[in-house]
């Protein structure tokens, strides 16, 4: 059997202690603030989300074609097998452009195996899927047995989320002007979740945001499946207390295996914006 790298990019979110232990490439991605260019990693959390909460609005770039062939050749220069998680096509080309990059590369090297995967899915819930995937290549599991459970589970990772200014989303053209001015004025903060499509879709405005941390709860107990022998995921935009808080109540309620916590990084901070909150799981479906 041959060696395969596992392969995503930044808008999975996982913590840098888990993409080196379990041997997973991240590709840096970019974003421009106030002119500026950074690499992902450039500003500690807190920087960027004061830069958001002081009214700095950032904005992002993809990988292109180029830079999927510089990373993917690599591995493949290297007589390696790759799989490539990406955040859901419907959120950003990132995906074509990795299907692109494959396939002229598989002209280049026709020995080698080239797998593409549409996640479905964004931050944690995509770092979910490539963490389950770089455990069962650590576990022996082949580059086809791999494809083909996150093939199988990726429309099982449920996403609720909520976010703390509306505007973020409006400026991405995911709420209406009207909505977010009326939303702001009313303290709405809508529960969201991706749907099947991987699109972002809206589930139900609540005022208040106690009121939707307790929702986010209650999906979780009506949608999980053996939770209590599962990893959990949350994200955060810069509110780590309320991802404790969120945290310990699921520990207390339904005495899971682990649960990993990190920051929304700055690709997807830039559409979400500070204070947003971000629990991940399996379910039966979404």
């Amino acid at each position: 059997m041959n060696d395969y790298k596992i392969i995503t990019d930044s808008t999975s979110d996982l913590p840098l202690e888990i993409i080196r232990a379990l041997d997973i490439k991240v590709i840096t991605m970019q974003y421009i603030m106030e002119d500026k260019i950074y690499y992902d990693d450039q500003l500690n959390p807190k920087e960027f989300y004061d830069s958001l909460r002081n009214g700095i609005l950032p904005s992002t770039t993809q990988i292109n074609i180029e830079e999927f062939k510089r990373c993917f050749s690599y591995y493949l220069d290297d007589n390696r097998d790759l799989i490539y998680i990406g955040l859901s096509s419907s959120f950003s080309g990132m995906y074509n452009n990795a299907v692109i990059a494959g396939k002229e590369l598989s002209l280049k090297y026709p020995d080698r195996k080239i797998k593409i995967i549409d996640s479905l899915s964004a931050s944690l819930g995509q770092g979910m899927l490539v963490y389950h995937a770089a455990k069962k290549k650590l576990n022996g599991s082949s580059l086809e047995e791999v494809e083909r459970w996150v093939s199988n589970y990726k429309t099982r990772v449920c996403h609720w989320f909520m976010v703390d200014d509306l505007y973020h989303l409006k400026r991405g053209g995911r709420i209406s002007s009207a909505h977010a001015v009326l939303g702001s004025m009313l303290n709405f903060k809508p529960l969201l979740f991706i749907d099947n499509q991987g699109k972002l879709s809206i589930s139900q405005k609540i005022r208040g945001r106690q009121k939707t941390i307790e929702i986010i709860i209650s999906k979780l107990k009506l949608m999980s499946t053996d939770i209590e022998n599962k990893t959990l995921f949350i994200s955060h935009g810069d509110c780590p207390d309320d991802a404790k808080c969120i945290a310990n109540r699921i520990y207390k309620e339904f005495k899971v295996q682990d649960i990993i916590i990190n920051n929304i990084g700055p690709i997807i901070g830039s559409h979400t914006g500070a204070g947003t909150l971000a629990a991940f799981f399996l379910g039966n479906s979404r």
